[in-house]
């Protein structure tokens, strides 16, 4: 028997909802002297795998001894009858394969297209949510064009279950991902002449500190700690100040003073007066800001309750012909959806994402409260949006996703900022 033989006989017999089964065949486990030999059994042997196939027990030829049986990254090949959500043949990831089975299979069934390469659940979540629908009480009326909150549900079971198998998934550490890039101190000695006396200035600073991080990612590229541990703040806030330089980190005031720390944390502290008081309320701020900082969340979640307490919003349409102005660009059609869009003197309902699409980069006139014509803390649906209708009668729970945000800015300035630079089209951003 081949070890893809077996792969397809576990998967067609869902022996990956045993735990033990998972550690078995993707871990180096010793044998036991006692091991069961049911259909699909793997059994572990001192010169490598055996296990029990439509003959019985039979030796996985391909196995190594001393060497887990499958790695998640191992490609395969398989159509629909590994997968009943595959359309087409393709070459994928045992990883991918089992976490459609555990995590999309079990859970939405077929109707769920498969999963490649990198998963985030995000995406996932955000696919879902345009076709999530409350759970109905007669199954007859199921759809495959919906997916369902019991089904949501065992999904994030299914997600929960995945996430016992991270020792066997995460990198722990990587040989350049723990060590600066090599050649990294002549290489910023020549950047430091290139940007002489220009470094005050902030634009400069992340010029600078870009090529510094252009440099390391170019060292990376081949290590696998490279966008998966280290990736996002990890990168950009701990990596540089580790090993590219400090920067210009926290502090206390609000001056836009620039005085950067060019040495890394690798090659010790700053010694000099005012470099060492910027790192130590760079390492200070941080904590304060997420001690004290997080009490402007709770004042404007009180405020914006308080604002809200009188307001209701009424299933009627207050005739305005009046709302906000605005471009949306691609990868915004959820903030569109549930809206209602004014042409000529109609207020058209954007019901999803698909038709949210038609509207992407131009510009609509989206009703808004701000325009409404009720009397006195009435807003009407129309104005208000599907979302908000939602809560007649309780704005203001909706409203405290505001002070979230403020907390949750709090919160982050703990894990260090990043300092960069961007583009900005002054019409656009006024539209």
């Amino acid at each position: 028997m081949k070890k893809i033989e077996y792969l397809k006989i576990a998967i067609q017999n869902k022996l990956y909802i045993h735990k033990s089964w998972i550690y078995k065949a993707f871990s180096i486990t010793k044998p036991k002297e006692q091991q069961s030999e049911a259909y699909g059994d793997l059994i572990i042997e001192p010169w490598g795998y055996s296990a029990v196939g439509p003959n019985g027990k039979e030796k996985i030829d391909d196995a190594v001894a001393n060497e887990p049986l499958f790695k998640f990254k191992d490609k395969v090949k398989i159509d629909s009858s590994w997968a009943t959500n595959l359309k087409e043949p393709i070459e994928t990831t045992i990883g991918n394969l089992l976490f459609n089975h555990i995590a999309i299979l079990s859970t939405f069934g077929d109707k769920f297209p498969y999963v490649t390469g990198k998963v985030e659940v995000s995406k996932l979540e955000d696919f879902i949510a345009t076709k999530l629908q409350d759970t109905p009480e007669d199954e007859s009326k199921r759809s495959n064009q919906y997916f369902y909150v019991d089904e949501y549900t065992k999904f994030i079971d299914a997600l929960q279950y995945l996430s016992m198998f991270s020792q066997l998934t995460t990198w722990a550490a990587t040989p350049k991902g723990i060590v600066a890039p090599t050649g990294i101190k002549e290489f910023k000695t020549q950047l430091i002449k290139k940007y002489e006396g220009k470094l005050n200035d902030p634009v400069e600073l992340a010029k600078f500190e870009d090529e510094l991080k252009a440099f390391d990612d170019e060292f990376l590229k081949d290590d696998p700690a490279n966008g998966t541990f280290l990736a996002g703040k990890t990168k950009n806030v701990a990596r540089k100040k580790m090993f590219l330089n400090v920067g210009t980190g926290l502090r206390f005031d609000n001056k836009m003073e620039v005085n950067p720390i060019l040495s890394s944390l690798d090659e010790g502290w700053p010694t000099d007066p005012e470099h060492f008081k910027d790192a130590m309320n760079d390492l200070r701020a941080g904590s304060f800001s997420r001690g004290a900082e997080t009490v402007k969340g709770g004042v404007s979640a009180k405020y914006l309750l308080r604002s809200a307490n009188n307001f209701k919003i009424e299933d009627k349409d207050c005739g305005t012909y009046l709302g906000i102005r605005r471009k949306f660009k691609p990868g915004e059609e959820q903030h569109l959806t549930g809206r209602h869009v004014v042409k000529g003197n109609k207020s058209i309902l954007v019901e999803n994402n698909t038709i949210a699409s038609n509207y992407l980069n131009q510009e609509i006139v989206v009703r808004s409260p701000m325009y409404c014509k009720l009397p006195g803390d009435s807003i009407c649906r129309i104005c208000a949006g599907e979302r908000l209708f939602k809560y007649p009668n309780g704005l203001g729970i909706p409203l405290t996703e505001i002070s979230s945000i403020l907390l949750i800015a709090s919160l982050k300035v703990m894990h260090g900022t990043v300092l960069s630079t961007a583009k900005m089209n002054l019409k656009e951003a006024f539209t």
